[in-house]
């Protein structure tokens, strides 16, 4: 009996530090048991997957339909929005937005992370789907009207804009034709969309591709079957190929030492053992 009180009174103080620690990053405790309870039946619910941040605004939470990726059970806070891992602009009157129309569907996995100052916006009829362990950074858009996918590990930087439609009609004299204003968007794995990008219309983007920033993607790059694709400019080409951003958080800290100590260096040169999937996983 001593062991189990220990051990419960142990998984109980590591949930109240928990507790601690979000909401000294900005958890909303009452915005996160009401978003959970609104959008997911209760045995789901009383886990609270999504942690909601104090100054995010929710328009028609009613609307919306929450399905978990196939294979995740929910767990406690997997998912944080409008929440910051580090405090990195000032956040004093920094609002994000949920804003859900009928028959709004979002399709989540699990370590999702979308930091202050977004605008996410799912329309009527509309799906978004978020893979597992996503990080979108501060004051990002994203406009979903027909179809977005983001799959599992991507990077999203700062102050980007993401939307599948035009929003508006456009009549085309020459042809006598008005165009479809809906799109579809799909983010491969191990995508970086690094700053001030935008991603516009129908984009597809095969994994482990990056966007350089103050970019426009516009249309289908899929067809670039090689791999560390690097593109950038406005509409983005293809800069060249067999790039990777370092996903893996223990080797990006070991680069960061090494730099930081020798300032010199431009480059560092990898030796036969070097395997480049060692530093692409993000375990």
């Amino acid at each position: 009996m001593n062991k189990m009180f220990v051990g419960g009174g142990k998984s109980t103080l590591l949930k109240i530090l928990e507790f601690v620690r979000l909401y000294r990053r900005g958890l909303s405790l009452v915005k996160t048991i009401y978003f959970n309870f609104k959008v997911l039946p209760i045995n789901y619910a009383i886990k609270l997957p999504f942690a909601l941040g104090k100054n995010i605004e929710i328009q028609g939470i009613g609307n919306l339909k929450v399905v978990f990726k196939e294979n995740i059970e929910p767990q406690r806070f997997m998912i944080k929005l409008g929440i910051c891992n580090t405090k990195m602009i000032p956040l004093k009157g920094t609002w994000s937005l949920l804003r859900f129309e009928k028959g709004a569907v979002l399709v989540i996995g699990k370590d999702v992370l979308i930091a202050p100052g977004f605008s996410l916006n799912i329309y009527n009829n509309a799906v978004l789907t978020v893979g597992s362990d996503v990080l979108i950074n501060f004051r990002n858009k994203i406009y979903c009207k027909n179809s977005i996918t983001l799959n599992d590990h991507i990077r999203i930087g700062w102050e980007n804009q993401i939307y599948d439609s035009t929003f508006h009609f456009i009549y085309n004299k020459k042809n006598n034709s008005i165009g479809n204003c809906y799109g579809r968007i799909e983010i491969g794995s191990y995508c970086w969309i690094t700053n001030r990008c935008t991603l516009s219309g129908n984009v597809l983007l095969s994994p482990y591709s990056i966007i350089a920033a103050n970019s426009l993607a516009n249309k289908d790059y899929s067809q670039y079957t090689t791999e560390g694709n690097m593109f950038a400019g406005s509409p983005i080409e293809l800069k060249t190929t067999g790039v990777y951003r370092i996903f893996n958080a223990e080797k990006q800290y070991e680069l960061f030492c090494y730099f930081k100590n020798h300032v010199n260096n431009k480059t560092i040169t990898m030796d036969e053992k070097f395997n480049i999937y060692d530093y692409l996983t993000t375990k």
